[in-house]
């Protein structure tokens, strides 16, 4: 049985996805800065920048993604419990099913995040193509 899922506009854009992209674009743009003030203010430099940041944006987003899907939630509890369990007296915080049970709401509310990192990177590698194309000369 396959059920719908219903998608609003509140799903993609609420005041956190805005903050998120707002946050991640402002630190983009500084390592865009730094990479091309680094590079003495060059059009390779330029090009370096954008490229970095739109690879380091697009990087981001896949890691959102899997981390929201629970791809390492194994590594988390273990580590808490690990720490847990070397305290004095200490007993295992988490157990797997409770842990990914708690996670379910806050999850579900936060499924599109990614889209806000991918949306940035993307912009910014299109720029650096751009510039490829207008930098170097044939």
């Amino acid at each position: 049985m396959s059920t719908k899922i219903k998608l609003t506009k509140k799903d993609f854009i609420n005041k956190k996805s805005v903050m998120t992209f707002v946050f991640f674009g402002l630190t983009m743009i500084f390592l865009f800065l730094l990479i091309y003030g680094v590079s003495g203010w060059t059009m390779y430099g330029a090009i370096d920048g954008t490229f970095a940041s739109g690879a380091t944006g697009i990087a981001i987003s896949i890691l959102s993604y899997v981390t929201n899907q629970g791809l390492f939630d194994v590594f988390y509890v273990g580590f808490e419990n690990l720490i847990s369990v070397s305290k004095k007296n200490g007993k295992k915080q988490y157990d797997m099913v409770s842990y990914r049970e708690s996670k379910i709401t806050q999850r579900k509310s936060n499924r599109f995040i990614f889209l806000s990192y991918l949306i940035i990177g993307i912009t910014f590698l299109v720029v650096s193509l751009i510039l490829f194309y207008v930098g170097y000369p044939n």
